[in-house]
């Protein structure tokens, strides 16, 4: 089993996405986790994939 820092390393895809489009519950895990184990690279990435995600919400605006 990984370790929360290598979790966040291993799957800031599937964390942005949570953040994205799950419920209340699922966000306030994926940043819960990302809050404690993830590193300011990490948290860069991962931002910048959930902006990706809003704006192909928006339709590419």
């Amino acid at each position: 089993m990984p370790n929360p820092r290598e979790y966040v390393q291993e799957n800031r895809d599937l964390l942005s996405r949570v953040l994205a489009r799950g419920d209340t519950e699922a966000q306030a895990y994926a940043l819960a986790l990302i809050a404690e184990a993830g590193t300011p690279p990490n948290i860069d990435d991962i931002q910048g994939r959930l902006e990706d995600l809003r704006r192909e919400a928006d339709g590419g605006k």
